[in-house]
């Protein structure tokens, strides 16, 4: 088996890992991931499938999580964090939704019960 070498991290790049605020607001990618999906989702002209719709809250999840934590702009840092925890409380909805016995009333006509 090939194994490589791992190098060890420069300097720039243990300072901006190290760093309790982003060295590279607003040029980096969190924030380009927020501003072009909110631009998109404010246009009541754009049209996504769901697919499209699911790779987004995903790519959102992770951005607003990281400006949440990292930003160095106050509001938007703010903004980041009550976005972070909608979307945290609505995937801790969805799972609970998922994992919820369903209720099958037994007066409910043979056609409406599941088929097991």
């Amino acid at each position: 088996m090939n194994r490589r070498k791992r190098r060890g991290l420069t300097k720039f790049e243990e300072l901006i890992l190290n760093s309790p605020t982003c060295l590279l607001w607003p040029a980096c990618s969190c924030h380009e991931t927020i501003c072009h999906w909110q631009g998109l989702l404010d246009d009541p002209d754009e049209t996504f499938t769901l697919e499209q719709l699911e790779a987004a809250e995903v790519c959102i999840y992770f951005s607003v999580a990281c400006a949440g934590e990292h930003c160095p702009n106050p509001e938007t840092k703010a903004y980041a964090k009550r976005q972070f925890a909608r979307l945290t409380e609505r995937r801790e909805r969805i799972a609970a939704a998922r994992n919820a016995p369903t209720y099958e009333p037994s007066f409910a006509p043979q056609f409406l019960r599941r088929q097991r």
